[in-house]
């Protein structure tokens, strides 16, 4: 998903390293993209689509859910 969601915002994954509960990435941006801006792409389309395939009762980066 995040691979996807990267070459569709024209941002570079250099490293990606998934752990069972958090993901350590270094990634190129755009110029015109900030941080901030990456991690609301990132972690709201990933728990979107996410969201599809596993049923929580809250959301997939809520305290609750861990």
């Amino acid at each position: 998903i995040l691979e996807q969601l990267a070459k569709w915002k024209k941002w570079e994954i250099l490293e990606l390293n998934v752990q069972p509960d958090h993901v350590h990435l270094c990634i190129t941006l755009t110029p015109r993209d900030s941080v901030s801006y990456a991690m609301q792409i990132l972690k709201g389309k990933s728990s979107a689509r996410m969201k599809k395939h596993i049923k929580r009762k809250h959301g997939l980066y809520e305290k609750h859910s861990l």
